[in-house]
């Protein structure tokens, strides 16, 4: 792992969000550098809607502020403004204020020439303002794949990381079809896929664990999707086998945020039904306690642009329990394909369910933890480590480049 670096990390989300792999990877580089996790600003009108998907702690009332949370990784929150500062006369005041801000922040931490980590093409503005050794863009998903948006914003976005990917220093992707698509624009663009925290699904797959309270009691078996319930995932896929089989339990445990309206009602449907169960968000830490209660785990991914660039942070979590998975067709399945049943459409979903649920072999369990245990965030951090080594000392190598 690097030693001694100060990272000054644009997260494209708080602090308080549910875990994705920035807050993995950048909690183990803090044991031996200086991370400093740049909140994205919260405007007046928007404030009530985030709380809903992660907590608005304190700091964003009285801002500006910093907070340790871990041990050397600070967390830097703007207070609640309102959206009025983004618009002239007032952008660029209140821009260089934030900079200065942060830059008075940054000395106070002893943090000099930063490695600037960035992770959504918008964030571009910030090189060159703060004296950093290196740029790293940072790539999990096709972003104009996402829905909701117009074609003229789909075309801006996907310019806008076009010059962004070109800007920066090293480019990480999650999956072989993000490399495919962004390397052509930075030689220095490096495949890291998600991990998993092996050793905390270690100790409850091995331990006395007791099942959520959310399940005690209930019937088995237990058919179970932990994560974010957004846009990607076909809660519709999941109504159509929950309606079928009403002698399963299955259990839901993420936050719900997509805003499609088919997801709505599918989501709705979901709740109407005696044998689903939703438990919400749940601490990072009691995740490998909800995996482990599942008799089978699902990857249940609408097949689009924007799954076809998935590296699904669930896989190795599922595979650390030894769980027996049922996804649909989309490559980050069909990569460990022996490891997960693929179906397509509501018959062949269930029927796959059915097969996982009367598989009865320890070999199988051993294989795919045994996969997970190859996979570790820890080996990720060691390959992300080896890159900027590398790139740092290269010969010539300048830093910022316009």
């Amino acid at each position: 792992m690097i030693h001694g670096r100060d990272l000054l990390v644009f997260a494209p989300g708080p602090w308080d969000d549910i875990w994705r792999n920035r807050h993995q990877l950048l909690t183990i580089l803090a044991r031996e550098n200086t991370v400093l996790w740049i909140e994205p600003r919260v405007f007046a009108g928007d404030a009530l809607p985030q709380s809903g998907r992660a907590k608005l702690s304190w700091r964003r009332g009285i801002g500006p502020r910093v907070e340790q949370v871990r041990p050397g990784l600070y967390v830097y929150s703007d207070p609640v403004l309102p959206r009025a500062v983004t618009r002239r006369p007032l952008r660029d005041p209140i821009r260089r204020m934030r900079e200065r801000s942060i830059r008075r922040v940054m000395s106070r931490l002893r943090m000099e020439a930063p490695v600037l980590w960035l992770f959504w093409p918008g964030q571009q503005d910030a090189i060159g303002r703060f004296g950093e050794s290196l740029t790293i863009y940072h790539v999990v998903d096709e972003y104009s794949g996402y829905g909701g948006m117009g074609a003229e914003y789909r075309e801006a976005l996907r310019r806008e990381e076009e010059r962004l990917l070109r800007r920066a220093d090293l480019v990480f992707v999650t999956s072989p079809a993000l490399y495919e698509s962004k390397r052509g624009y930075n030689p220095h663009t490096f495949l890291v896929p998600n991990g998993v925290n092996y050793a905390a699904f270690e100790s409850v797959v091995q331990g006395k664990d007791e099942a959520p309270a959310i399940v005690a009691g209930v019937e088995r078996p237990i058919v179970g999707y932990v994560g974010a319930m957004n846009a990607k995932i076909d809660l519709s896929l999941i109504l159509g086998v929950a309606e079928r089989r009403t002698d399963w339990t299955f259990l839901m445990v993420g936050p719900v945020l997509s805003e499609e309206p088919e997801d709505r009602r599918a989501y709705a449907g979901l709740r109407a039904l005696s044998n689903v169960l939703f438990a919400g968000r749940v601490d990072v830490g009691q995740v490998p306690h909800y995996v482990n209660a599942c008799d089978v785990c699902l990857m249940p991914y609408k097949i689009n642009t924007w799954t076809r660039h998935v590296n699904s942070l669930k896989l190795f979590e599922y595979l650390a329990c030894g769980k027996p998975i049922v996804g649909t067709d989309i490559p980050a399945c069909r990569q460990v394909a022996p490891h997960v049943r693929i179906a397509r459409g509501v018959e062949e979903f269930e029927r796959h369910i059915e097969e996982a649920l009367r598989e009865d072999d320890p070999v199988l369990v051993r294989s795919r933890r045994a996969l997970a245990a190859r996979n570790t965030w820890e080996q990720r951090v060691e390959s992300i480590s080896q890159a900027i080594e590398n790139r740092a000392t290269e010969p010539g190598h300048a830093g910022y480049r316009e």
